[in-house]
């Protein structure tokens, strides 16, 4: 029900829709009926215009994660990744769990770069992406080795990385 003020009196109107293209409105208290119709306006681009690929895509991504959501990942025909930049699908609940390991546990949120573990991980994040690590780094050695087990510090990449191919045999290719 609607309520408008027309000149002094209140009308009451009610909306009935017709035939999901116009729309009625029928005055109570008057007894009349207004009718509405929606003026057709040309597409500027066809359904299955580039225009529309990008969203179309974004939509076919929310949907299957919807679906996966629905099913709680365990349909038996795919299990889908989760992570909302990725589109894989897999097979098997052990191969996405191993995909996910892989590329999105411990992936850079910068760079998306991913990492064996949280420690190459952190390092990566100081030395390409922290500004403040070159401004130490050339006062006190800051290049810790990537071998979690060696405590060694070095002053420059260089130098650590001829620790790695002298000390724990890296290939020279590192």
């Amino acid at each position: 029900m609607l309520r408008s003020l027309v000149g002094s009196e209140m009308c009451i109107r009610d909306r009935v829709s017709t035939q999901s293209t116009g729309v009625r409105w029928i005055d109570m208290t008057a007894g009349l009926v207004q009718e509405w119709w929606p003026r057709k306006i040309p597409r500027r681009h066809a359904p299955d215009s580039p225009f529309f690929q990008e969203g179309n895509a974004d939509r076919d991504h929310w949907i299957k994660l919807a679906q996966c959501e629905e099913t709680g990942g365990h349909d038996p025909s795919w299990y889908c990744c989760h992570d909302p930049d990725c589109d894989r699908v897999f097979t098997t609940p052990s191969a996405a769990d191993q995909h996910y390991r892989c590329r999105h546990l411990h992936a850079c949120h910068v760079c998306r770069w991913p990492f064996a573990c949280e420690r190459l991980l952190r390092l990566h994040l100081l030395e390409r992406h922290d500004s403040f690590f070159q401004t130490m780094a050339a006062q006190a050695p800051m290049w810790e080795c990537l071998v979690e087990s060696c405590t060694s510090v070095s002053w420059c990449r260089d130098s650590r990385n001829s620790h790695l191919h002298t000390v724990h045999r890296f290939p020279k290719d590192f």
